[in-house]
């Protein structure tokens, strides 16, 4: 809670000089600085008013008492103190007026104005300073603040432009690598998604997409969205055992004779055959 105090001269506390200070909802008070992750207001811990120079035409029995005025103190104290002069050019020191009474202590003079410290008290808080989930907030580009913390970034993605100086078979890709800003190079990567792939036997273009074998004499962009491998793992070979039942095609003086197909486009290398009998 706000502890409103009244001030016991006559002050117009929206006019003067404001050092860390603000006149908000009437009063006086510190200028806020933040708010905790608690959503406490935070108020700078120290700060200070000053009247404008009041002209004072009875000397003696107007300069007394400060008169009523608001300040609001949160969790902090203030002290009231006055200078006079006679002439706006030579001011005597700050006095703080008495605590119990309020009674003006600087001496009697032409001219007087009035100045107001506060001071807060000290609590603990706790403050989040960034919680770094903003990618756009910085722009170091040796940062990494994405992910709830800061840290030095560690991954440099980077576009490969085709060289068209290259006039052996394929394509060939270049990129740069900073070394300058960069204090060490731990490993090189080559992203491959989203790229099409074909391997090139005896002067064929071979694709094994889904499985199935499909050659082209001299594959088109077309040919690459559409039959290109994505997934070069289907290049490497797996041992399986297929079972074919065989149909009966005549008899062989006292046999008979079964044939089956195998798709040799499906079944890059065959490594055995064995017959199973069955029943007569």
């Amino acid at each position: 809670m706000a502890e409103v105090r009244e001030l016991g001269l006559e002050l117009d506390l929206s006019r003067g000089t404001f050092y860390r200070t603000e006149y908000r909802a009437g009063a006086l008070q510190l200028a806020q600085v933040g708010v905790s992750d608690a959503g406490h207001e935070i108020y700078y811990e120290s700060g200070y008013w000053e009247s404008e120079d009041s002209f004072l035409k009875d000397r003696v029995a107007a300069f007394s008492k400060v008169s009523k005025s608001s300040v609001v103190i949160k969790n902090g104290t203030f002290k009231v103190m006055t200078a006079s002069s006679p002439d706006r050019l030579t001011w005597t020191q700050w006095q703080e007026v008495a605590a119990d009474t309020g009674e003006i202590q600087s001496p009697v003079n032409t001219y007087a104005k009035v100045r107001i410290e506060l001071r807060s008290a000290k609590t603990v808080e706790s403050f989040t300073v960034d919680d770094f989930k903003d990618a756009a907030k910085y722009s170091n580009p040796y940062l990494d603040y994405s992910n709830g913390s800061l840290s030095s970034k560690r991954e440099y993605p980077s576009t490969m432009n085709v060289d068209s100086g290259w006039t052996g078979s394929g394509k060939v890709y270049r990129g740069s690598v900073d070394r300058v800003n960069l204090s060490r190079v731990d490993r090189l990567a080559v992203d491959t998604d989203g790229m099409r792939h074909f391997i090139k036997v005896d002067g064929q273009y071979i694709s094994y997409k889904d499985g199935v074998k499909q050659m082209v004499a001299s594959p088109s962009q077309a040919d690459y969205v559409n039959i290109g491998m994505d997934d070069l793992s289907v290049l490497e070979r797996k041992r399986t055992v297929m079972e074919f039942a065989m149909s009966s095609d005549g008899s062989v003086g006292n046999g008979r004779v079964f044939r089956r197909t195998v798709d040799l486009n499906r079944l890059v290398q065959i490594k055995g055959m064995e017959i199973l009998g069955g029943g007569a």
